[in-house]
């Protein structure tokens, strides 16, 4: 069997996390084997990535954040889920291409084919069927 990477994409607090279990526990009832990972700290260098973001006062324009995100998202795919899939593994993903598109693309103003453009480059074409939550979560889920 192939494998298949499948994403989760949705606003912190959405239920990704849920839904990535109860897949991850379904397709092993059905004999996949499964690796799941997060964007954009699937490898050591997204870690960096992400706490770049986290530091106080650092202020990055919306250009910058998709490029350090392809940088990250190109690092994840060859060290990570290329290998996967081609193990035959079922990559389940908290987040992916889609996520860039949404936050600095909607959110932050940058073009959203450049971003897709960039996606598929950086992702050397590995694309994903996406499982959206868009739910806004409820007061209760953000304490």
């Amino acid at each position: 069997m192939s494998g298949a990477l499948i994403t989760l994409e949705g606003v912190e607090g959405s239920g990704k996390t849920t839904q990535m279990m109860r897949l991850e526990r379904w397709l092993r009832q059905q004999g996949r084997k499964v690796e799941h990972t997060r964007e954009p700290d699937g490898t050591r260098l997204g870690v960096e990535v992400r706490r770049l973001f986290e530091r106080p006062g650092v202020q990055s324009q919306p250009l910058v954040e998709v490029f350090l995100f392809m940088a990250a998202r190109q690092q994840h795919v060859a060290e990570k889920i290329r290998p996967w899939l081609d193990r035959g593994r079922v990559v389940l993903s908290d987040r992916y291409a889609d996520a860039t598109v949404a936050y600095q693309g909607y959110g932050r103003g940058v073009d959203p084919d450049l971003i897709r453009e960039l996606n598929t480059r950086a992702t050397s074409g590995v694309i994903a069927g996406a499982i959206s939550r868009s739910v806004a979560p409820s007061p209760s889920v953000c304490g």
